[in-house]
């Protein structure tokens, strides 16, 4: 069994491109937005083998969702052991992304463009 130490420094949150039809834009620049959505825990420690981290956020009714990006800031502790690791994302209990991090200290990036099929308006994030 791999067990895994793994420090999520921040889930900077969900990016969300919208289309907003419902407030009425001087110019197509105007047209498209770009809205931030934080999580609540942005430091969360995942130590052992199968473990989890589950944040929510919602999507506003109104918005005409285009694209979504979960940014993911995380580190790799000593305690992995050399062993590999997987990370998998999902959302509302759908998989849809995993990888291997690298074996380094530092503090590494992931930037993952979210299925809009799975996003409804309230949403489970397990990493």
């Amino acid at each position: 069994m791999k067990k895994i130490g793994i420090i999520l420094i921040s889930l900077v949150g969900l990016l969300f491109l919208v289309d907003s039809q419902a407030v009425f834009a001087e110019n197509a620049e105007q047209d498209n937005h770009t809205f931030t959505q934080p999580f609540q825990n942005t430091t969360t420690s995942l130590t052992g083998a199968s473990v989890k981290a589950t944040m929510y956020f919602t999507k506003i009714d109104y918005w005409d969702v285009k694209k979504a990006t979960l940014n993911f800031s995380y580190q790799i502790t000593q305690l992995e052991n050399s062993q590999d690791s997987d990370l998998t994302v999902a959302i509302n209990g759908v998989k849809f992304y995993s990888w291997r991090p690298e074996h380094k200290g530092d503090i590494q990036q992931k930037e993952i463009n979210v299925p809009l099929e799975l996003i409804k308006e309230t949403n489970t994030l397990t990493i």
